[in-house]
Formats: structure tokens, C-alpha cells, sequence
């Protein structure tokens, strides 16, 4: 796995950077989320008792999710038929520049991973450029929710409601966390190389 740092963007003050993943509704079976759910539990009374540490804690439990996510065969994958992704894809660049500034996406058959830049030039705080960030997300999954459901014939929520975000703190964050986007559809078997996965974007060159 090769990269050129050059080419990679840099972390700056007065920007927030976001790492969010959502999925799609009824993607997972009702007894693998009990599972992580008891499985996290057990894991936040280790930490509370000052066993391990919680970074470490967050990165692992979301590579374990999204590992059960790449695996998944029986929830639902509408995101693997082209057109459906290509809504997504259309609506995720359309907003590049308007409302975020897009740095990586993969979209996956039952799940989207987005990096994206919020920068002071929009919102004074990271808390406001975070509460921006949500307003702009929910807006995003209820227009490709509508189109979504329309090619497809069908009626009913299309996204899981809740999603996945961190911010991005600092540099070598930043570098895993674009290489961990755009390396998903590989790590998941799909493809041998990443250019070969269509709906795989990086506005930089790796």
C-alpha cells in the first residue's frame, strides 16, 4: 500500500475536518446489533474502571462494525446497484464546495464512508461547523432517500437513522483515515485495486 504524502492535505487551524459513515436501513440483523451493543457495553465498563484507552477503544469497535458491515450478504445492499450509488455519488459532489469540502468517499453495497472539511469560512466554532455538518447530512440522506425509493418502486426509510462521525485531529489521522476510505472496497474483496471500485473518490492523488 503505497501513498505520496505530497499530495495529501494538511490539517489547519481554523477548519474542522469529519470522518462520517452511515448505512443503510435494516443493513444489519437484529442479533448482530445486540451483539456489538453487549460487546460495547462491556467495553465502556473496562474503561470506566481505567482499563485501556478510549481512542483506541472508539477505532477498534468501528473497524469490528464496519468489518461486519463488508461481510454482510443478507441485510440490505440497495447502494450495490449502480444507479442507487450514482444518486448518492451525484449528491455528495453536488454539495462539494456549497455546503463541505469533500476530501474522500467510498460508497460501499450497504454502508458510505465521507471525509469532508468545514472551514471557518462557514461556521466560527467547531461546534457550530459540526451542528452545519449535520444539518448538511440530513438533508443529503433525505434527498437520496426520495430518489433512492423512487427508482426503486419502493416506500419506507432507506437510511439507518443514526451514523458514525469523528473529527479528524491530526495529521497522521488524516492520512489513515483517507487511505482506510478509499482501501475499504479492497480490504473488502471486491476489487484488487482501489481505482477499480467506481464509486471510490479521493480528490487527491495516492
Amino acid at each position: 500500500m503505497e501513498f505520496y504524502r505530497r499530495h495529501l492535505p494538511h490539517i489547519h487551524l481554523g477548519q474542522a475536518t469529519f470522518f462520517i459513515t452511515f448505512r443503510l436501513h435494516n443493513s444489519l440483523p437484529n442479533w448482530i446489533i445486540r451483539q456489538i451493543q453487549e460487546d460495547l457495553e462491556l467495553e465502556r465498563m473496562l474503561l470506566m474502571n481505567g482499563v485501556g484507552d478510549r481512542k483506541e477503544f472508539q477505532r477498534s469497535y468501528f473497524e469490528q462494525f464496519d468489518k461486519i458491515l463488508d461481510a454482510q450478504k443478507d441485510g440490505n445492499r440497495w447502494l450495490n446497484d449502480p444507479l442507487i450509488a450514482s444518486i448518492v455519488a451525484d449528491a455528495i459532489l453536488y454539495r462539494n464546495g456549497k455546503r463541505f469540502n469533500l476530501i474522500s468517499y467510498s460508497i460501499m453495497p450497504n454502508h458510505v464512508h465521507l471525509l469532508v472539511t468545514v472551514t471557518d469560512a462557514h461556521e466560527p466554532s467547531e461546534k457550530m461547523r459540526y451542528t452545519h455538518l449535520t444539518s448538511v447530512l440530513q438533508s443529503l440522506k433525505s434527498y437520496t432517500a426520495i430518489e433512492s425509493n423512487r427508482k426503486l418502486g419502493r416506500r419506507g426509510q432507506f437510511w439507518q437513522r443514526e451514523s458514525y462521525d469523528r473529527v479528524i485531529r491530526d495529521q497522521k489521522e488524516l492520512e489513515r483515515t483517507i487511505l482506510y476510505i478509499v482501501y475499504n472496497p479492497v480490504a473488502a474483496g471486491f476489487v484488487k485495486n482501489w481505482q477499480e471500485w467506481k464509486f471510490t473518490y479521493c480528490c487527491y492523488d495516492l
